[in-house]
């Protein structure tokens, strides 16, 4: 990855993150409604996809263990 990637990536995260945390920490009334807890839990699960492909960048995966690399990804489509 190059450094203008490197700093997009952990830029846009903390901007994430940091909406995630005002939303759930504040005190507004139209925060606490179904919509904004289901707003919440995907976001998360969205900024943990985001550390995983960080992550996964950083090595690089032979033939041998590639399966791995593999199951991964095609559990996290099936879920989702």
């Amino acid at each position: 990855m190059t450094v203008f990637t490197e700093i997009l990536d952990y830029g846009l995260l903390a901007a994430n993150l940091y909406v995630l945390l005002r939303i759930r920490l504040s005190k507004e009334e139209a925060f606490r409604t179904p919509f904004f807890y289901w707003f919440f839990t995907t976001g998360i699960a969205s900024s943990l996809s985001v550390v995983g492909f960080i992550i996964a960048v950083r090595f690089t995966f032979t033939e041998e263990n590639a399966w791995g690399f593999k199951f991964g990804y095609l559990y996290s489509c099936d879920r989702g």
